[in-house]
């Protein structure tokens, strides 16, 4: 692989993040393609290739109005992780109570 491909691919990627980050909190009215473009300091054109290939992956749809919102797959994406979170917490109570528990035998 080029230099230049990868450095593309970096960019592609980074690209990808930096989309994800600005639909955050934007689930029900969604982002214009300019708005996110802008933001990007990217091209109209370029923003639109990213999303449509994003998209592919069920990683952003497009709503009725046109404009882009993170995916039912990106949302149970975060609602899996919540959960995830919540177990591990519940988990190290559970071994604090048990430590201090035993602390006192």
């Amino acid at each position: 692989m080029s230099a230049d491909a990868k450095t593309d691919g970096q960019r592609a990627v980074r690209r990808v993040c930096r989309i994800l980050a600005l639909l955050k909190g934007q689930s029900i009215e969604g982002v214009q393609n300019s708005d996110l473009a802008r933001e990007l300091k990217e091209s109209q054109s370029t923003t639109l290739r990213t999303l449509e290939a994003m998209a592919e992956e069920d990683a952003v749809t497009k709503l009725e109005s046109g404009r882009w919102a993170l995916s039912r797959l990106s949302l149970r994406i975060h609602a899996s992780h919540a959960t995830e979170i919540t177990r591990a917490e519940s988990r190290i109570a559970e071994l604090k109570h048990s430590v201090t528990a035993g602390a006192h035998n």
